[in-house]
């Protein structure tokens, strides 16, 4: 086993994942290590000294990948893979698979890529009394959302997984006030790489070409740019055979 490789063999819990870094030596000593019908005193030394070898190498963490989606990034940064064989991601999902099941993918894309943005469309403020005097944002921003919306359905490969999600809308602080800007977080994500860049630009040139029609501007900003979840595929089935 080459060190440095690191594979989400079940991909990243948004919220709680458990982060396992193992020893392949260490793993193999484990699959002798089960607990027998009658346990012995020789079970519990050996069940002990299993554990506290593998202390320092399991170790869960809390994790926010659902803010940043770069947190494999983030850990080999600070060192996930020195000094180990492999690096391991667990998904979990409470409540919602059977207990006992797991799934995994070694031949494909796991998880999509996932394109994070920040629309922020630029206008002019102004009283609600005096909507001619102003160039609203909020406008522009419904006219860019719906036609964003029109890119999944007229210009996305419908044989591609592809999604485009806005789940962040927010401008203004007075009902009676035009704003002076608005603002659309969002995310595209797809398992096909020539869909990912046409979307991505799209997204751009839309944004900025509505917000223009209507007299304002829109500026993007790029959250994340993280590529699909490809599995490592000798490593994942080796893997396979200890769960």
């Amino acid at each position: 086993m080459k060190k440095g490789i690191l594979s989400g063999l079940v991909t990243f819990h948004y919220l709680l994942c458990s982060l396992i870094i193992v020893k392949i030596e260490q793993i193999e000593s484990l699959r002798f290590v089960r607990e027998p019908q009658h346990r012995t005193k020789t079970w519990y030394q050996a069940k002990k000294q299993t554990e506290h070898e593998l202390q320092e190498f399991a170790q869960p963490r809390r994790c926010k990948f659902h803010e940043t989606f770069e947190g494999a990034k983030d850990m080999i940064a600070h060192g996930i893979l020195e000094n180990v064989d492999a690096a391991l991601a667990f998904h979990v999902e409470p409540g919602k698979l059977p207990e006992g099941l797991f799934m995994y993918n070694s031949g494909g894309i796991m998880m999509s890529s996932v394109d994070g943005f920040k629309i922020t469309v630029k206008g002019k403020g102004a009283h609600g009394a005096y909507p001619h005097s102003s160039i609203d944002p909020i406008n522009i921003a419904v006219h860019i959302y719906l036609a964003l919306e029109a890119l999944i359905a007229r210009e996305a490969d419908p044989e591609k997984n592809c999604v485009l999600t806005i789940g962040n809308f927010s401008a203004g602080s007075a009902a009676n006030i035009i704003p002076d800007t608005a603002v659309l977080q969002g995310t595209i994500r797809t398992n096909d790489a020539s869909c990912r860049s046409l979307l991505v630009q799209r997204m751009k040139e839309v944004a900025k070409g509505t917000a223009q029609v209507y007299g304002g501007a829109a500026e993007i900003e790029m959250l994340s740019e993280v590529p699909p979840l490809v599995c490592d595929k000798t490593f994942t089935d080796q893997m396979v055979e200890y769960l």
